[in-house]
């Protein structure tokens, strides 16, 4: 299917990121966590093409409050993404709530769209599994990006009344996440791993090997943003990681790991990381253990994941804290992973 032009209508539930007269502030935007209904139209025209990344189309966005009040303002989107352009239609989008005909949206800068690949209960599955890795990572460190849940329906414009329905979430903006860590981005040179602040690389790097992850690199800037302290004058940038589907806790369809990583598929866990020097290991794996049962209850609440969603992702995860109970040998795979940093094979 082929998807064309498109302009948005945004209806949501109420929310304190919402003040009569006031633009809505991303800051309480993400941090209410009822679902949002987003309604998205307009022009959406050979978005499916790799030459399209980038590219800004016109669009127009509403917010519509349950007591009647409306926000609203011209936006811009482009597409993005890589395997999931490929694989996706529509593809993920980039939303640009500022530009040169701002709005009362404007305040909300540029946010990613995750959506489903099609509105089948597998992908919606997938989505669920990979917006709950992002508030997993939000109970282990502050310095994560934060996520909204949302029902998207897209009226594409070209085609009267066709309306594609599909479940999604929006992803903070990156100045965003740095602004209330007193940070800003850092992207200006090449970055080595070791140059980065060691605890919290190793407790990103223990992370996305909790979840089956290798789809990330430092020095390439891969599905890694990079933050430095305003007030540091010692430039030790602090690692966030984003885009998760490709992990093993996610396990879609079309993720294969990096032919240069040695593991079956990517459900084998294998440690990536530089070797790391023991106190940060513990500290790391303390503060996972602590996590533990928060990290678990998001998998037994979350509504809309299916039993065996739910199943799959719990014994994945408990997998993953017991091989911790073996201390000795888990800090192992990070004190030394050029020996064999892979997880035990059932």
């Amino acid at each position: 299917m082929r998807v064309y032009p498109f302009v948005f209508f945004v209806s949501l539930f109420f929310c304190a990121s919402i003040v009569n007269g006031q633009k809505v502030d991303p800051v309480a935007f993400f941090n209410e966590d009822t679902l949002v209904e987003l309604q998205l139209s307009g022009h959406l025209k050979l978005i499916d093409q790799p030459k399209e990344i980038g590219v800004k189309r016109p669009g127009y966005a509403k917010m519509v409050w349950p007591d009647g009040r409306e926000q609203k303002g011209a936006i811009e989107f482009t597409a993005r993404g890589k395997s999931r352009l490929a694989y996706c239609d529509p593809p993920p989008l980039m939303l640009y709530f500022k530009n040169k005909k701002e709005g009362d949206l404007s305040k909300l800068g540029k946010l990613k769209l995750v959506w489903s690949c099609n509105s089948s209960d597998y992908y919606n599955q997938l989505l669920l599994r990979e917006y709950l890795i992002y508030k997993m990572y939000n109970l282990v460190t502050p310095y994560s990006f934060r996520v909204r849940l949302v029902n998207v329906a897209f009226s594409d414009s070209s085609r009267k009344g066709t309306v594609i329905s599909r479940r999604g979430f929006l992803l903070e903006d990156a100045d965003d996440l740095a602004s209330r860590q007193q940070c800003r981005e850092y992207q200006d040179t090449l970055v080595m791993p070791e140059k980065t602040n060691i605890e919290q690389y190793t407790l990103m790097a223990m992370f996305q090997y909790m979840i089956g992850n290798t789809d990330w690199s430092i020095s390439n800037y891969q599905n890694i943003k990079l933050l430095v302290p305003d007030t540091s004058s010692i430039l030790r940038p602090l690692t966030v990681p984003y885009d998760f589907d490709n992990s093993g806790l996610v396990d879609a369809e079309y993720a294969v790991p990096n032919e240069k990583i040695p593991v079956e598929n990517v459900r084998e866990r294998f440690n990536k990381a530089m070797a790391l020097p023991l106190g940060a290991i513990n500290a790391a794996a303390t503060v996972l253990r602590n996590a533990q049962p928060g990290i678990l209850a998001l998998v037994d609440t979350q509504e809309g994941l299916s039993s065996a969603s739910r199943r799959y992702m719990h014994n994945y995860l408990v997998s993953f804290f017991d091989e911790m109970k073996d201390f000795e040998k888990f800090s192992k795979l990070f004190l030394n992973p050029g020996s064999g940093a892979k997880s035990p094979k059932k």
